[in-house]
């Protein structure tokens, strides 16, 4: 692989990372309010 192609690689696991974190907050907030938490 190329080192462009290792750059986007890069690029993309680390936009993948903070998507994950994005969305365990959005699901304890949700969690939070939900009254049914398992």
């Amino acid at each position: 692989m190329n080192e462009q192609g290792q750059l986007r690689n890069a690029e993309y696991l680390q936009a993948l990372l903070k998507l994950r974190e994005k969305l365990i907050e959005l699901e304890i907030k949700y969690f939070d309010i939900l009254p049914m938490r398992l």
